[in-house]
């Protein structure tokens, strides 16, 4: 299953170095999320693996 961001790169809205830039920031958002207790370990995981 593709995510939101995979998508918009297989249909061309974004270009490749948009797709790394925006991955990133998506990662490094989750995983403050989850060092301030927002979000759990299992919620990070699902949410790293979509």
């Amino acid at each position: 299953m593709l995510g939101h961001l995979e998508k918009m790169l297989m249909n061309g809205e974004i270009t490749e170095e948009e797709y790394k830039k925006k991955k990133t920031l998506y990662v490094e958002t989750l995983l403050e999320l989850y060092i301030k207790d927002i979000i759990t370990e299992e919620e990070f995981r699902e949410k790293l693996n979509k």
